[in-house]
């Protein structure tokens, strides 16, 4: 579809361009200039549609609806989509409107390269025929053939009953080697082959009628430059008599000749010739405006600004004898406060009051304890009467190289926490800014032991992982002063963010019970959220998963099984098909197979299928949750129950059993 667009594009630029030619250009004495602005047609028309020149546009968004919930579904860990189609025999499948399309553009493309090369072999064979003489750089064949004379590239094929030394003879000659010393046969080979690809397009076939009546002009004015006008007219028409002329190259006896005539003749107002030539200018801007200038969304080169004033505490982590993860000389401590010290430096900016728990390579207050510091910490934003409190970390893994990367949210532990949704708004927001710039978990992460910075925190409060120290691309990029900068950015715009959802709900209720999250905003509207799995979808397009890693003993769905032969259903090391998901795509498209019966009765849908792999990597269990039909349902068992033997899971080093969903689309088109 896109090469019919393209296609189109070409057809209307080439003819608007034309069309000017036609009107104001066409049989005006500025032969030169209408040579080249005929060639650029082709140029002009084929390159416009391909370029893509951004230009600012306008941003009509309303930063005041930054983050509004749109719809919660439950989501689960299931592998890609596969669609399934019936196999219909090979000849239905390939006569299809696009196949058939492209066979016929072919075909009428070698028909006309095939004119093309016989044109140039008829030159090979009369040269190859006729002796020559070389006249400084031209090959002179004296020929007996129909047409002669004319010229192709640098030979001038002459026709023996002329006599080259009589005035007929010289100014023809003149006008043959005129067209020989302006290339013009270059210009005739560049117009066939653009016909031939682009054979669609009628305007490239009236080019280069109208290019070769232009190169006759030039030839013609040349030619009769050293004689009388009149007396060359007479010689076009004497010669007229002739019915054949060689289509590729610059024939003497073209036709047209009612205009040759006229342009030797014409007299010449240059005052109106520079008027149409400059107008050539206002359509190709047009054209450029209308099918090159691609407008993109312009960047907020001012960020946004808390309507209302919040006070955020900023807890640069670790500090003093405290130093957290310390990797190739680079102490976590320090990142940690270099972005602190960012944030609140860029506050102001932001409209956000910015406190830091520390300034100082110290403990917070002095203290002599971790316990001391921690409580510190939280002590800071009772007397500050904060509105949310952040703490920032560097992330590090048990193995010296790690390949644990990107940055993660932390959000408190304690269920009966009752800030616990602020805390999931204000961890959304943050994660849903720092994914910008670098890759960040949209998995919020909840801690077994807990964080006591966050569990016992008057406010909302999160934790902020800023990638991992273990990783050498984490560490360059949070080492760079340039990045921090970013990051801080970041932080504040997820904090302004925030503030404008929490203006615009007047109500969060959270049931550890039924682990369920409710908002109700100030138009009336509420949404329930159900744990431990569910999606945010925000008004700009952002979304973000939150799971819980807290277990509820009344939840009997396989995340949460206490037995004593535990299954996953999310492990550290997936479990997966022998080649991974292209493996299991690659053998689900060549084995699956639309039921029959399910074709004749037009059944289509999605089957949603879950299994076990166990330790041993067979398929276990298999259950289909949602399927239209048993037909698809059978076909679906089948298809997973034959896969063989899968790379089981692992969990903590352990190889372990693991749940596996797999949706399937069966689609029936048109054609069936």
């Amino acid at each position: 579809m896109n090469l019919i667009f393209f296609s189109v594009k070409i057809i209307l630029i080439s003819g608007m361009l034309f069309s000017y030619y036609w009107l104001l250009l066409r049989n005006k004495k500025f032969h030169q200039y209408n040579r080249f602005y005929l060639l650029s047609i082709p140029v002009i028309s084929i390159c416009l549609p391909s370029l893509n020149i951004p230009v600012p546009g306008f941003d009509t968004h309303n930063q005041s609806t930054a983050i509004k919930i749109l719809n919660v579904v439950a989501v689960r860990d299931w592998e890609n989509v596969v669609i399934i189609t019936p196999k219909n025999n090979f000849w239905h499948q390939l006569m299809n409107w696009q196949n058939i399309s492209l066979i016929m553009f072919i075909s009428i493309a070698v028909v006309l390269l095939f004119v093309f090369a016989k044109k140039l072999w008829y030159v090979k064979r009369i040269s190859n025929r006729y002796p020559y003489t070389q006249i400084e750089e031209i090959k002179f064949f004296n020929t007996e053939e129909p047409g002669t004379p004319f010229s192709f590239l640098k030979n001038i094929f002459w026709n023996n009953q002329i006599d080259s030394n009589t005035e007929k003879g010289k100014q023809i000659f003149r006008h043959e080697l005129f067209h020989v010393r302006q290339k013009h046969t270059a210009d005739i080979l560049f117009m066939e082959i653009t016909g031939i690809i682009f054979w669609f397009n009628p305007f490239f076939y009236f080019i280069k009628k109208e290019l070769k009546t232009v190169h006759e002009f030039l030839a013609d004015q040349y030619a009769a430059s050293e004689t009388n006008s009149h007396d060359y007219a007479e010689l076009l028409a004497m010669s007229a008599a002739t019915n054949y002329h060689f289509h590729l190259a610059n024939s003497f006896f073209n036709n047209q000749l009612k205009r040759r005539i006229t342009m030797l003749t014409q007299f010449k107002n240059p005052h109106y010739g520079y008027i149409s030539r400059l107008m050539a200018l206002p359509l190709l801007f047009i054209l450029v405006c209308a099918f090159a200038v691609k407008t993109i969304k312009p960047k907020n080169t001012q960020h946004i600004i808390s309507v209302k004033s919040i006070t955020a505490i900023i807890d640069a982590g670790h500090g003093g004898i405290y130093n957290g993860t310390i990797k190739n000389g680079v102490e976590e401590k320090n990142i940690n406060l270099s972005i602190a010290k960012k944030i609140q430096q860029l506050g102001k900016e932001y409209n956000v009051n910015v406190v830091l728990t520390r300034d100082n390579d110290a403990a917070v207050g002095n203290a002599n304890t971790l316990k001391e510091d921690l409580e510190n910490r939280v002590n800071i934003a009772t007397e500050n009467k904060a509105d949310i409190f952040i703490s920032i970390h560097v992330n590090a893994d048990a193995k010296p190289v790690s390949e644990k990367s990107g940055f993660e949210i932390v959000i408190p532990k304690n269920d009966d926490n009752a800030n616990i949704s602020k805390c999931i708004l204000l961890a959304s927001a943050l994660a849903g800014e720092l994914k910008n710039i670098y890759k960040t978990d949209e998995h919020l992460q909840c801690r077994e032991r807990g964080v006591v910075v966050l569990d016992k925190n008057p406010v909302p409060s999160v934790l902020v992982e800023c990638g991992y120290i273990t990783n050498k691309d984490d560490a360059t990029f949070i080492s760079d002063p340039q990045n921090q900068d970013k990051i801080a950015r970041k932080v504040l715009e997820g904090i302004v963010k925030y503030n404008v959802f929490n203006t615009d709900t007047t109500a969060y209720e959270y049931n550890s019970k039924k682990n369920q999250l409710l908002f109700r905003q100030k138009n009336g509207d509420a949404i329930t959220v159900s744990a431990p799995a569910y999606i945010l979808k925000m008004a700009n397009g952002d979304s973000l998963v939150i799971k819980s890693t807290e277990t509820n003993r009344n939840d009997t769905t396989p995340e949460t099984a206490q037995a004593e032969n535990k299954i996953f259903t999310k492990t550290e090391v997936e479990a997966q098909y022998p080649g991974g998901k292209d493996g299991w795509s690659l053998y689900l498209n060549r084995n699956l197979q639309y039921p029959a019966y399910a074709v004749k009765k037009e059944i289509k849908g999605l089957v949603v299928s879950q299994f076990i792999v166990d330790e041993e990597g067979n398929i276990t269990d298999i259950k289909i949750i949602k399927s239209p039909a048993k037909s698809l349902s059978d076909e679906t068992y089948r298809i997973i129950k034959n896969s063989g033997k899968w790379i089981p899971g692992t969990q903590n080093g352990k190889i372990v059993k693991s749940y596996k969903k797999q949706p399937i689309l069966f689609v029936l088109d048109k054609q069936n």
